[in-house]
């Protein structure tokens, strides 16, 4: 499945996050087939890094456990989207898209080529490198595209004059994602269209009640905050959490 795919139904589509590895990699195997099966469009998944620049505190904390437990490992990682697309133990194969969200360095140190080459026999559709600046994104972009691997620029409100180039730059690219409060979001959607009709926006959830508001104007809903907070909260526990967060954002989103 190509990742412009989730943009084709009549609601807004749904991105659910979690950072792998919290609080065990077995766990993030269960929460992503939850997502799954309850209607996310597209997971992402979060290979934890030292120092992730890019995320707020509920991710980075996230993150910062995931590490201690041991499990900043790519190959670990690629292993698990295997065992979702393979299905396993009576589990029905993940059919969704798979984006990856790290940083430069993890992938440099698996090697960019190589990196490109493992997540696509896995199956991985996309990458999100938050600390890649778009004068730097064909020393990833090109040898992605190869395999079939999109890399998908994630975008400040501050930033915004950017869109358009990347847009122009970016030929292929199905969508942005925006990092900001909802409040602000919501009043910058209209320039971005602008900049860049082609392009898909995707905007980051804070809380479920905001969600309606956001998916009137927005082509994707991000739940990455959220998600990460209830995994925090209940642990190996979360998969019936989770299951009725999403339900009750998809609820929310199907009547914008």
């Amino acid at each position: 499945m190509k990742l412009y795919d989730i943009f084709t139904s009549d609601r807004p589509a749904l991105i659910a996050y979690l950072s792998c590895g919290d609080p065990d990699l077995e766990t993030t195997l269960k929460l992503a087939r939850v997502l799954a099966a309850e209607g996310c469009d597209l997971i992402q998944l979060g290979i934890p890094f030292s120092d992730p620049v890019a995320e707020g505190p509920i991710i980075e904390a996230a993150q910062l456990r995931a590490l201690e437990a041991g499990t900043a490992d790519t190959d670990l990682v690629f292993d698990l989207v295997r065992r979702l697309r393979e299905g396993e133990d009576g589990e029905p194969q993940v059919t969704v898209p798979v984006v990856i969200m790290t940083y430069a360095n993890t992938v440099f140190a698996h090697g960019i080529e190589r990196w490109a080459r493992d997540a696509s026999a896995v199956g991985i559709c996309g990458l999100i490198l938050p600390d890649v600046p778009l004068e730097e994104r064909q020393e990833f972009s090109v040898p992605l595209a190869a395999h079939g691997i999109e890399l998908i620029p994630l975008i400040a409100l501050t930033a915004l004059d950017r869109v358009s180039r990347i847009a122009q730059q970016t030929a292929d690219l199905s969508f942005v994602q925006l990092i900001a409060p909802a409040a602000e979001v919501k009043g910058q959607l209209a320039a971005i269209r602008s900049a860049a009709p082609e392009l898909a926006v995707a905007v980051s959830l804070e809380t479920v009640s905001v969600a309606q508001a956001l998916a009137a104007g927005a082509d994707a809903i991000v739940a990455a905050s959220t998600v990460v907070e209830l995994v925090s909260i209940h642990g190996r526990q979360a998969t019936e959490p989770l299951g009725a967060h999403i339900r009750a954002v998809l609820a929310q989103i199907s009547e914008a």
